[in-house]
C-alpha cells in the first residue's frame, strides 16, 4: 500500500509541476500581452492630446496710409508658401501688426516729433478673408 501512494504522490507531483510550469508561462505571455496593450493603449492617448500650436509674428499684409503699399494680385496669394504649415497645426496663431480698416484711422509721427513721417497702420479689410483661407484660427 505504501508503494502505491508513493506512486501516486509523485505522479500527482509530475502533473502538478507540469500544470504550473504551463500556467505560469501561459500567465507570463498573457502578462506581456496585457502591458504592451497598456503601452500602445498610453502612447494613442498621448497622440490624441497632443495639440500642434503655429505661432507667427508681425503679419502686416501691406498698407493704405499715406499711399498704396500693397503687395501683387492685391495680396490674394502672399501666404501661399506658408499655407500647408498652417493647415498642419490644430492652432494657428497669427499676431496682426495693424487693423483691418478701408478708410480712417488716426495717423502718428514716429518716435521722433520732428519727423516727417507719419503712419498709418491699416489694410484693406477684404485682407482679413487671406488670414482665414490661409489656415488662421485667431488673431490678435
Amino acid at each position: 500500500m505504501r508503494n502505491k501512494f508513493f506512486k501516486y504522490t509523485i505522479l500527482f507531483a509530475f502533473f502538478l509541476a507540469i500544470f504550473v510550469s504551463l500556467f505560469h508561462n501561459n500567465y507570463k505571455h498573457a502578462e506581456y500581452s496585457i502591458m504592451d496593450a497598456l503601452q500602445i493603449e498610453h502612447k494613442q492617448e498621448q497622440e490624441d492630446t497632443l495639440i500642434l500650436v503655429a505661432g507667427v509674428g508681425d503679419i502686416m499684409m501691406g498698407t493704405t496710409y499715406p499711399r498704396n503699399v500693397l503687395p501683387p494680385d492685391d495680396g490674394q496669394y502672399i501666404f501661399e508658401d506658408v499655407k500647408e504649415y498652417l493647415a498642419d497645426a490644430d492652432v494657428a496663431f497669427g499676431n496682426l501688426e495693424g487693423p483691418f480698416l478701408n478708410e480712417g484711422g488716426i495717423p502718428k509721427r514716429g518716435k521722433d516729433s520732428s519727423s516727417a513721417h507719419i503712419v498709418a497702420f491699416r489694410m484693406p479689410e477684404r485682407y482679413a478673408a487671406y488670414l482665414k483661407n490661409a489656415g488662421f484660427d485667431i488673431v490678435s
